[in-house]
């Protein structure tokens, strides 16, 4: 799981998240999910196809959501930046992007937004 471009720190409010190591452009490949190929969703899995999900072995796992990301979901597996994204800036995508519905995986206090964006669909702010 070694990468030089990105890292994992704990944020201090909701717990481990990623970070940029250096600067990315727009359109640039920032990591790329990787994992066994399974049928049952969970907290960390990414829709591939109908009924089948990636359970990410690495990064993706801390990939939190922002109502306002800076990264979104290319070709099913790659996180990519959406715009400019600054050395230290926090690693976020929209989670509605890539799941449009949460089952049982999700219990449902973690299904509330708690981004703090201007634009923040959640019910919570933090």
């Amino acid at each position: 799981m070694p990468n030089k471009n990105i890292l994992i720190k704990n944020t201090g409010k909701y717990g481990k998240s990623l970070f940029a190591a250096r600067d990315f452009n727009k359109d640039e490949n920032v990591f790329t999910i990787c994992g066994p190929i399974i049928k049952k969703a969970t907290i960390y899995t990414i829709p591939i196809d109908y009924g089948l999900y990636m359970d990410d072995q690495g990064f993706g796992k801390y990939l939190c959501h922002s109502c306002e990301p800076n990264c979104g979901i290319r070709n099913r597996t790659e996180v990519v930046a959406m715009h400019k994204i600054k050395k230290g800036e926090e690693i976020t995508i929209d989670y509605a992007m890539i799941v449009p519905n949460y089952g049982d995986e999700m219990i449902s206090e973690n299904r509330i937004c708690k981004c703090g964006k201007n634009s923040c669909r959640g019910k919570n702010r933090r």
